[in-house]
């Protein structure tokens, strides 16, 4: 009797568990397989976390105003605040960064300024000397030194393969006006490139008036065991800065004069050298109260 009676309570026990796992699976969601994969060759750090943005010149040509910080800000994630227009002043932040906390660089050398990142993009070349515009973000940037804490954005410009000139000029409201001229010419196996530029405007309010010149030129030949680059850059600036700095004072102004001389070899079959040699001078002069143009 024992014996039966345990059998009929096992029993019972079932039946409950029974009833309990079936009430429980209509509640069950089956879910996909998930499979995990991981390289299985090494990869450099420095190349496994870099993040690369390719602006190519068409998209900057494609702009709104035909300018390299409108380019950069209609093109890419780099957050650029503009003061006045055609790179009068322009700041540039990268991944939540301030604008001193990234770098510009033209073929690989470094224009950033060390007094401020306002001057950053105080480059003398404009949308038809570039062929591409690469834009770092993320930790791989530290290569480049620690002014490169959140960015960098390289600069590159055209190799011509052919000779051509172009001329680029606009016009509009308030006396603005923009020439941009370029020449691209082989003499043998050197080819250069030449590049002027000017652009003016009276503002479009009171003290927002500016006037801007740069000079660009660059050659590169390629020779049988080195490859030989040269580039110098002239630019002049002088604007009304209402309000750039602090809206207490409506009169402020500024002049720039900025001028770079580059000097680029590379070659080696077995093993590849590279050596950069450049200067670069900034003279700025502020008033706080705008006593003339002179």
């Amino acid at each position: 009797m024992k014996y039966l009676l345990h059998l009929f309570l096992l029993g019972i026990v079932f039946c409950i568990a029974d009833n309990e796992i079936s009430a429980q699976s209509k509640d069950t969601i089956l879910l996909k397989e998930v499979e995990i994969k991981s390289s299985r060759f090494e990869i450099i750090e420095s190349q496994n976390l870099q993040a690369i943005k390719i602006i190519t010149a068409n998209d900057l040509h494609l702009s709104s105003d035909n300018d390299i910080s409108t380019g950069l800000k209609e093109n890419s994630l780099v957050d650029i605040r503009q003061r006045s227009f055609s790179s009068v002043q322009s700041d540039i932040n990268i991944r939540g960064g301030s604008f001193d906390q990234n770098i510009v660089l033209l073929n690989g050398i470094n224009l950033s300024d060390v007094q401020t990142g306002h001057h950053n993009l105080n480059i003398p070349v404009n949308n038809s000397n570039i062929a591409a515009v690469e834009v770092l973000s993320g930790p791989a940037c530290r290569v480049f030194g620690p002014n490169a804490l959140t960015g960098a954005i390289n600069f590159i410009s055209i190799i011509p393969d052919k000779n051509s000139l172009e001329l680029d000029f606009s016009f509009g409201s308030f006396n603005t006006k923009k020439l941009d001229f370029g020449a691209k010419f082989i003499t043998g196996v050197i080819k250069h490139s030449l590049s002027l530029s000017y652009s003016a405007s009276d503002g479009f309010m009171t003290n927002t008036d500016y006037d801007r010149k740069s000079l660009y030129y660059e050659n590169n030949a390629n020779f049988k065991l080195v490859k030989f680059k040269t580039m110098i850059g002239l630019l002049g600036k002088n604007f009304g800065s209402n309000s750039f700095y602090t809206p207490m004072y409506e009169n402020q102004y500024e002049k720039i004069k900025t001028g770079f001389v580059a000097i680029k070899l590379s070659g080696g079959n077995k093993f590849h050298w590279d050596y950069n040699l450049y200067y670069r001078r900034l003279l700025d002069q502020y008033q706080l109260f705008r006593e003339g143009d002179g």
